[in-house]
């Protein structure tokens, strides 16, 4: 008892202290007249009022300084163009509507350094993969505007994996449409390779509305249809050295998609498992679960207040922890007598549990509960897996014209038929109840009030 409470302490102070140095890590004194300088687009441009919105990343000062960016121009825009501007930074800003949502304290947490309008003329061609290098040139002076002498090919490494990602859409959907009335592409964009750039508000609005957002959003069931595709390839292969391909294939997959906080946790925990099988052990539980969210709270520790870390890692708990109460009361009899029904009732639980694990934070962030979530999730798992299989395989056939066709075509047609089912739900009577916000003392009465409920069904032995 005094190791764990010792632990904890300094757990605390340590998440303290490394929390202060990130944030003051992330200070800018902003310069008070207009600056002058080079960056480069490392977000996919979305045009939207006569403007495009992008994230850029200065190349002209020896720290590089990410911007959210709308950028009015007669050209069109694309990730790895590189831009030479003269604008004024400005502080983050909350919307006037936003009452909910403090957009500038999000900015902030995620490295933004400021916001600015620039108007453009032209633009520099597009910056290749090759002529992209690592160097610098002089410093940001605060309080001044800067000149950049002249053009220096610089950018963040992570643009490599965006450039990536943007040719593998551009061959996988090469007449994608970006168009808010056929949202097929930006499905299997988002789905595939977490491209969420043209998704149109309506389209959010319905997935949130059926219970069905995280589908949109990389995750561990993404993770785990990939990694089962991929299992099959080198299933003739010993369990080191497929566990070890599959490791790395889910890092790659990582980097490819930006890291996001949802596939760096199945990316710590899936290295665990495999490292824990090197050794005979089994790693996958809570345990496992608490070590992704410390590694990625130590290297990125505003990730604590990011919505997508908190629903991830709740969800995943509060489906080990309910999955773990149904099978422990599941010998091996009934097991063997009812597997299909304990495998449907087990999908059905997975779904309730991470709803229920993720409600007060939901009412808490959006003020809404989708009422027909457990129904809408039946099928959305059949789609998902249609829609990443079939992907995979339309990647892989791109050489034979007439299979990459009829793949491609499929593909869009399962996107659009998901579309349609899920606008469905959401336009049920009653789908939503909307309105309802929690504050901070309501949900940590909301998890207490569940966890008394869920008390006698816990197993002893829960963590290991």
């Amino acid at each position: 008892m005094a190791a764990s409470l010792s632990l904890l302490t300094s757990s605390i102070f340590l998440g303290a202290f490394v929390m202060s140095v990130d944030w003051q890590s992330k200070r800018v004194i902003l310069p008070q007249e207009k600056v002058t300088y080079e960056a480069i687009i490392t977000s996919p441009p979305v045009f939207k009022n006569n403007k495009y919105t992008c994230d850029i990343t200065t190349t002209s000062f020896t720290r590089t300084y990410k911007l959210k960016a709308y950028i009015t121009t007669e050209d069109t825009l694309h990730i790895g163009d590189r831009i030479s501007c003269t604008s004024r930074w400005n502080e983050p800003r909350n919307f006037s509507d936003s009452q909910h949502f403090n957009y500038a304290l999000y900015l902030k947490r995620h490295g933004y350094a400021a916001t600015t309008f620039i108007t453009l003329p032209t633009t520099v061609p597009e910056v290749s993969p090759s002529a992209i290098t690592a160097t610098v040139p002089e410093a940001f002076p605060s309080g001044k505007s800067a000149t950049v002498p002249e053009a220096s090919a610089s950018a963040p490494i992570s643009l490599y994996p965006l450039l990536l990602r943007e040719k593998i859409l551009s061959l996988l959907l090469p007449s994608r449409s970006t168009s808010p009335e056929d949202q097929s592409s930006a499905i299997i964009a988002a789905m595939l390779l977490g491209d969420k750039s043209q998704l149109s508000p309506e389209t959010k609005n319905d997935y949130s509305s059926a219970g069905v957002s995280h589908i949109l959003a990389l995750s561990g069931l993404h993770i785990s249809i990939l990694l089962s595709i991929l299992s099959i390839l080198v299933s003739r292969l010993n369990r080191k050295t497929s566990g070890v391909i599959q490791m790395l294939f889910v890092w790659s997959f990582a980097i490819l998609v930006g890291m996001p906080i949802s596939i760096l946790r199945v990316c710590i925990m899936f290295t665990l498992l495999i490292i824990a099988r090197v050794f005979g052990r089994l790693s996958y539980s809570i345990n496992t679960l608490f070590v992704a969210a410390f590694m990625i709270l130590l290297f990125s520790p505003q990730s604590l207040f990011d919505v997508g870390f908190q629903l991830s890692f709740t969800a995943v708990f509060f489906i080990l922890l309910l999955s773990r109460c149904f099978m422990a009361r599941i010998d091996s009899k009934t097991f063997r007598k009812h597997r299909k029904k304990i495998y449907l009732f087990n999908i059905l639980l997975v779904s309730f549990a991470a709803q229920l694990g993720t409600l007060p934070l939901i009412l808490y962030h959006f003020g809404q509960f989708p009422v027909y979530f457990l129904f809408t999730n039946i099928f959305i798992g059949i789609f998902a897996t249609a829609i990443l299989t079939l992907g995979v395989i339309t990647i892989a056939v791109s050489f034979i014209p007439v299979v990459f066709s009829i793949c491609q075509k499929t593909l869009v047609f399962i996107a659009s038929t998901m579309n349609s089912y899920t606008h469905f739900m959401a336009a049920l009577p009653h789908s939503t109840i909307q309105g309802i916000y929690l504050n901070l003392p309501q949900v940590l009465l909301s998890y207490a009030l569940i966890f008394l409920l869920i008390k006698p069904f816990i197993p002893k032995k829960f963590v290991h």
